[in-house]
């Protein structure tokens, strides 16, 4: 009976720690909502703003911080692919927006690109600004109020 419990316990643990090995990148869970928030734009609004002309200052603004929202959520997707952790800022004066996303370190980085373009692309929209977290990753970004005296570039990258 013992040989045959030892035997029992050696196939079970050589079972046990095969199974990180049989889990594939695709099979973690890296998409469960744990967190959204987000402030919307009124797409109505942006909707005719990007049909039609400029009708006032306060459009132009809407769709200058629509176009700093969406280079920002590229620039963050991008970065997804190459690093677990990237903060930048993109867009100048008053259509300036900051954002950064940070990722499991235990999830491999396809996974981390994954996670970043899910929320990017699905979650909120058009956003002014949103706070998001997965089980795999947490993306955040909102506009800035920025002086051009002291902040002359476009873009800051922080790593």
């Amino acid at each position: 009976i013992s040989n045959m419990f030892v035997h029992v316990i050696e196939t079970l643990t050589v079972i046990f720690l095969s199974i990180p090995f049989l889990i594939s990148t695709s099979q973690l869970d890296y998409s469960t909502l744990i967190l959204k928030q987000c402030d919307s734009l009124d797409t109505n609004s942006l909707q005719k703003i990007t049909t039609t002309t400029y009708a006032s200052y306060s459009n132009q603004n809407l769709f200058l911080r629509a176009q700093a929202i969406s280079s920002l959520l590229r620039k963050l997707e991008s970065e997804s692919s190459r690093s677990k952790f990237f903060k930048t800022l993109v867009g100048s004066q008053e259509h300036a927006v900051s954002g950064w996303f940070q990722c499991r370190e235990d999830y491999p980085i396809e996974i981390c690109h994954r996670c970043v373009s899910e929320i990017s692309s699905r979650l909120c929209g058009n956003a002014t600004s949103a706070r998001v977290y997965l089980r795999g990753c947490h993306l955040m970004y909102e506009t800035e109020l920025v002086d051009p005296h002291t902040a002359p570039h476009n873009h800051h990258n922080y790593k």
